[in-house]
């Protein structure tokens, strides 16, 4: 592998990272520790929201990652299923919930290009195909929609 695309692709995996489950903990204890709880509560209820949607969905609707992973019991056929994308759905969701808070443009500006590199960086990594990344960003957004409303 030449030098230029280590670092693209450890750029990539960096990217990637904002789509993790990690990063949206983070993300409400720091909002939980400047007292902004009911955001906290959102973001927490979308992440359970995404979780009952994402798991029968890729049971029941299993596909193989473009590079295929060995699964021996459900919890390995959960990880080994790209559709959907649920680190794009999770960024979408994210940005979704934070877009309108903010209501600033370059916020909103900041956020969708993190969440469409989120996505991208997800088929750069062979980890999903573009439908599954469209159909995580579509979820995450609905989801997004319907915890900034009805939370």
């Amino acid at each position: 592998m030449n030098l230029k695309k280590f670092y693209l692709n450890s750029f990539m995996q960096d990217i990637t990272a904002f789509g993790t489950v990690y990063h949206l903990a983070v993300l409400i204890a720091v909002l939980v520790a400047f007292n902004q709880n009911p955001l906290a509560y959102k973001l927490a209820a979308g992440q359970i929201i995404m979780y009952f949607i994402s798991v029968p969905i890729k049971i029941v609707l299993f596909k193989n990652r473009p590079e295929k992973m060995r699964h021996k019991n459900i919890i390995e056929k959960i990880e080994a299923s790209s559709f959907p994308s649920v680190h794009t759905m999770r960024i979408f969701f994210i940005s979704s919930v934070l877009i309108p808070v903010f209501n600033n443009i370059a916020t909103s500006v900041i956020l969708a290009i993190l969440s469409l590199a989120v996505a991208y960086s997800r088929i750069y990594l062979k980890r999903h195909y573009y439908a599954d990344v469209i159909a995580g960003a579509a979820i995450g957004i609905i989801i997004g929609y319907g915890v900034s409303n009805y939370v």
